[in-house]
């Protein structure tokens, strides 16, 4: 009795550290938010409060708050439902995605040459919703599904590459054609899935090539893409024209030495910095806090990933193994990505930091993510007994 007691503690414990980090980072990104809205949209608190970037993001804390802990009761029992449960779960979340993501090419408004926002208001309240945010979670709990059904052989070309093959095809397809950094993470994550589940080298191989092909056609038909890659490669040769937020995020970088300017004391954000709330978020972060700040922001995500892979070493099933590596691997390689946007070393992707960059979309998925991998801690480290969506032999 005292050692079951003492595996559920430690188990609660477990689950209950990955919302512990994401908080910590949600806090440092509000105080970077209310810092850019104070500045911008005086005053801060008062009757137009929710129409301030810092006020809208109160609200979508508060919502990811209640998905998260709402997700993270629920999604225990559902990893202890039948696999006929778990596949008509998984059907609703796909067929949702792809509406939503052909929605957005026919009603999506056009912001800076790319669509993908669906926007309507909600009692006064204008909300936005992009698509590719919901998509990217729903990729990674189908293809665990998929690659742990009964009798899987994952090296087999017909029962499984080719399938999964063409899933990730349509699935970047379709995201791609709204937002490529995101389709590039997403199929980045799903290859990696596809080779923890047993995948053999030579197909992983024809399906990163694949992929990238389908990269590269999406980059090239469109002309805003072409000259993002352009400004990159020419960062100086055009400082002021396309090359100026590669330059500015730079400087804002610099400009913060290694304690930084003082959180709300940074000039960057006052209109030189273009997306200082979202996809630029960390190099305001780094103006005000310095080295210091943004080094532990990169320790957090850290943190996140180390208990991200102590969940999927202890997961219980087949398919929770593979949905928190996949979890966890797409909450990390986008926070790379966004720092590596930010300090300049790959081109502009659009893809903001997670729990950081100010917007709703992402952080309401993000936070139904983080509750998914709390509840698959807490139950591997409460030792359940293993369930029916275990992989198992044909019989």
């Amino acid at each position: 009795m005292l050692n079951e007691r003492s595996e559920r503690a430690e188990g609660l414990t477990h689950g209950a550290w990955f919302i512990v980090v994401a908080g910590a980072l949600t806090c440092i990104g509000l105080m970077i938010v209310a810092s850019g809205s104070a500045s911008l949209q005086r005053p801060l608190l008062g009757s137009e409060f929710l129409k301030t970037t810092f006020g809208r993001q109160c609200v979508f804390v508060a919502a990811g708050t209640g998905v998260m802990m709402l997700t993270a009761k629920a999604v225990g029992p559902w990893l202890l439902a039948s696999r006929d449960r778990l596949r008509a779960a998984a059907w609703i979340g796909v067929v949702a995605a792809v509406v939503s993501l052909v929605s957005v090419k026919i009603f999506g408004d056009v912001t800076r040459g790319s669509q993908r926002w669906l926007k309507f208001s909600l009692g006064g309240f204008d909300i936005g919703f992009q698509p590719s945010e919901l998509a990217k979670p729903v990729l990674i709990g189908f293809l665990a599904l998929f690659l742990t059904r009964d009798g899987v052989d994952a090296r087999s070309l017909r029962k499984t590459f080719i399938p999964v093959l063409g899933m990730i095809f349509c699935g970047g397809l379709l995201i791609g054609l709204e937002d490529l950094g995101t389709a590039a993470l997403t199929c980045l994550v799903a290859c990696l899935m596809v080779w923890i589940g047993g995948c053999s080298y030579r197909h992983l191989i024809a399906l990163g090539v694949v992929s990238v092909l389908g990269l590269a056609a999406l980059i090239w038909f469109e002309p805003y893409r072409m000259d993002r890659l352009w400004a990159h490669q020419n960062l100086w040769n055009d400082p002021q024209g396309k090359g100026y937020q590669g330059v500015q995020s730079l400087l804002t970088l610099g400009s913060g030495g290694w304690w930084g300017r003082g959180l709300g004391a940074g000039v960057q954000k006052y209109g030189y910095l273009p997306e200082s709330r979202t996809d630029f978020v960390f190099a305001v972060l780094c103006e005000e806090l310095g080295f210091v700040g943004g080094a532990v922001v990169v320790a957090l995500f850290i943190a996140f990933i180390w208990l991200g892979v102590g969940a999927m070493r202890t997961a219980r099933t087949g398919v929770e193994t593979l949905l928190a590596f996949g979890l966890t691997a797409l909450i990390g390689f986008q926070a790379l990505i966004n720092i590596a946007v930010v300090t300049v070393w790959i081109p502009t992707t659009g893809i903001p930091l997670p729990f950081i960059s100010a917007g709703g979309s992402n952080y309401l998925v993000f936070s139904a993510m983080v509750g998914m991998l709390a509840a698959i801690g807490t139950r591997s480290a409460m030792n359940e007994v293993a369930v029916p969506n275990e992989i198992s032999e044909e019989s």
